[in-house]
């Protein structure tokens, strides 16, 4: 799964939800789920978006 866009759709729809303290909600957005894992990986981030490299 590609981080970038998980941690990008977690910041967008977390803040949403009523609550986090119901289980199947948490598990809704853990990154082992199948669900979550199709949903992002078809999510476009945005084109100011950039990565950021470090060389060492």
């Amino acid at each position: 799964m590609n981080t970038e866009k998980y941690i990008t759709y977690l910041l967008e729809h977390l803040p949403n939800e009523k609550t986090l303290a119901k289980k199947e909600v948490l598990e809704a957005y853990l990154p082992w789920n199948e669900t979550i894992q199709k949903i992002v990986e078809r999510k476009k981030l945005p084109e100011s978006t950039k990565t950021l490299e470090v060389s060492i």
